[in-house]
This record gives C-alpha cells, structure tokens and sequence, in this order.
C-alpha cells in the first residue's frame, strides 16, 4: 500500500505542471497528458473503492482503537480527494479534445489530492502494515 501511495503522490504532484506545460491548442500533446491523468485518476478512484469498501470495514471488525482512531479521518479525506477527482474528470475530456483550458484544469484540484493524502496516506499505510503484520486484515 505505502508504494501504491507513493506512487500516487508522485503523479499527482506531477500533473499540474504536466498540465500547463501544454500549449493552448496542442491536442496532440494534451491527449497524451490527459491520457495520463485519466488513467491516475482511474487508478486512484479504483484504490479508494477498494480501501472504502474492503479496508476499511475489516481494518474497524478486526484492528482495535487505534483503527477505529484512523479510518474514519480516512474515510473523510476520501471524501475531499473524491471531490477534486471530480472537478479534475468533468475538465479533462474538453481539454483533451481542444487543447484549451489547461490553466483550470491544473488548479482544479487545488492542493487536495496531495496535500491532504499526504500526511494521512503515509500513516494509514503504516498502520494498515502494522495491521497486517498482525493479522487484522487477513486474519
């Protein structure tokens, strides 16, 4: 999970610069970064899903205090990053066609998807690794 994180981190720190170094009006090029970020933003909508839904609810049966302490400021930082997620996937495919409005695009999700996971996305891997290795997941 940490690598996952940390790769995520790394790309969406990334992509705004990517972004606004496309030239207004260069499709070609824009296709090619909107491809990109479309596919980190399905990789992170699909990662969160999987925490949400399996993670999550595992890690509270089963990981004690100190999880029931972690996953809810979790769940409330998916929340935050799924609402710059969406404001990112309702600009990208106008930019992708046109080459226009990648200004917007790279300030639509403002710091949120990495400032906010930051912090927490290193402590929940952390934590969820010091729960596996005591078998609050799989157990």
């Amino acid at each position: 999970m940490y690598m996952a994180h940390t790769a995520m981190r790394r790309e969406f720190t990334l992509l705004p610069r990517l972004v606004s170094d496309v030239a207004p009006g260069d499709v070609r090029r824009a296709e090619v970064v909107g491809a990109h970020a479309e596919l980190m933003c399905r990789v992170l909508h699909l990662h969160h899903e999987g925490e949400d839904h399996v993670l999550w609810p595992k890690l509270l049966d089963r990981g004690g205090e100190e999880t029931a302490a972690i996953v809810p400021a979790m769940e409330e930082q998916h929340h935050a990053i799924e609402k710059a997620h969406a404001r990112v996937t309702a600009l990208l495919p106008g930019w992708r066609a046109t080459g226009r409005g990648g200004a917007e695009l790279a300030e639509a999700p403002g710091p949120t998807i990495t400032s906010t996971s930051g912090p927490a996305l290193v402590r929940v891997s952390r934590n969820a690794a010091t729960l596996r290795a005591h078998r609050a997941v799989t157990g």
